[in-house]
C-alpha cells in the first residue's frame, strides 16, 4: 500500500475544506486528522506501559525502528527521593504522529524543540497508536564573541519543529484505469481528423503537417503532450489509424 504525506494547504484542498475551516477541524478533532512529521535516525524512548513491537513494514509501512533494549532512568523528586524505571529505546527513521499538546504548541507559537516531544508510532489502519519521547541531543553551534581568548564559544542548539514541517495522511490516491484500446483508437481518430481537417482547404489551410506542429507548438507550448516530437509521434499513429489519404465524406 502506496502512502502520501501532504503539507496543510494540500490537505485542506484534499477535503475540500478552506483553510481556515481544516485548521479548525484538526483542533477539534485531533484524533481524527493526525499530524506527522518525518525524523531520520532519532532516539527516542518508550514507557513501561507501551512497548513498539518487532518492526513490520506490512503493519508500520511508513516508520521503522531499531530496538535499542532497556535503559535505567532515574527521576529526582521535590522531596529528595528518587524513582527508577527502565524504559526501552529505539532508533526511529520515517512518519510519526506528533502528539496534540506538541500539534498546539508548534501551531500556535511556531515552533518547538524537538527533544522531549511526545510521538507516536501509527500502524496502517490508524488503530495502533505507540507513544514515544524523543531523545534528541543538541547540535554544537559556534557563537563568535571578542570576549572570549578563542574568538566565541559553543553553545547547545537543539533542532526544532515548525509549522512547515508538519504533515498530514494523504488518501490513497486510486489508481487510473488502463486506457482500453477503443477509447484510444476513438482519441487518435479524433485526432487524425482535426489534423486533416486543419490541412484542408476549408478547414485552416496549413500547408504541411509541420505548419500544424508549428503553429500548436507556438500556441500551446505550455501545454502537457504538445511538443514536436510527440506531436509528429501521436499525428504518426492517428494517420495509420484514419488512413494518411482518407478523403471527408462529401
Amino acid at each position: 500500500m502506496d502512502f502520501q504525506f501532504v503539507d496543510f494547504a494540500s490537505k485542506a484542498k484534499e477535503l475540500g475544506l478552506t483553510e481556515a475551516t481544516f485548521r479548525a477541524r484538526v483542533l477539534n478533532r485531533y484524533d481524527e486528522l493526525p499530524c506527522f512529521i518525518h525524523l531520520s535516525s532519532c532516539y527516542a524512548v518508550g514507557t513501561q506501559e507501551d512497548f513498539l513491537p518487532p518492526w513490520s513494514e506490512t503493519n508500520f509501512p511508513h516508520a521503522s525502528w531499531q530496538d535499542l533494549g532497556c535503559r535505567l532512568d532515574v527521576r529526582g523528586l521535590s522531596t529528595g527521593s528518587e524513582i527508577s524505571e527502565r524504559r526501552p529505546r529505539y532508533f526511529v527513521t520515517g512518519w510519526f504522529a506528533i502528539s496534540e499538546h506538541a500539534f498546539s504548541e508548534v501551531f500556535f507559537r511556531g515552533q518547538i524543540f524537538i527533544d522531549t516531544t511526545w510521538i507516536a508510532a501509527v500502524s496502517a489502519d490508524l488503530n495502533q497508536v505507540i507513544p514515544l519521547e524523543l531523545n534528541v541531543k543538541p547540535n554544537q553551534e559556534w557563537v563568535e564573541s571578542g570576549g572570549y581568548e578563542e574568538g566565541g564559544y559553543y553553545r547547545d542548539r537543539y533542532p526544532i519543529i515548525t509549522k512547515d514541517k508538519l504533515y498530514w495522511l494523504s488518501e490513497e490516491s486510486e489508481k487510473p484505469e488502463p486506457q482500453s484500446t477503443r477509447k484510444t483508437n476513438s482519441y487518435l481518430g479524433i485526432i487524425a481528423a482535426m489534423r486533416n481537417l486543419l490541412m484542408d482547404r476549408d478547414g485552416g489551410g496549413f500547408p504541411s503537417q509541420a505548419k500544424v506542429i508549428a503553429e500548436l507548438e507556438s500556441r500551446y507550448g505550455d501545454v502537457e503532450g504538445i511538443s514536436k516530437r510527440n506531436l509528429e509521434k501521436v499525428f504518426a499513429e492517428a494517420g495509420r489509424l484514419l488512413g494518411a489519404g482518407k478523403q471527408p465524406r462529401s
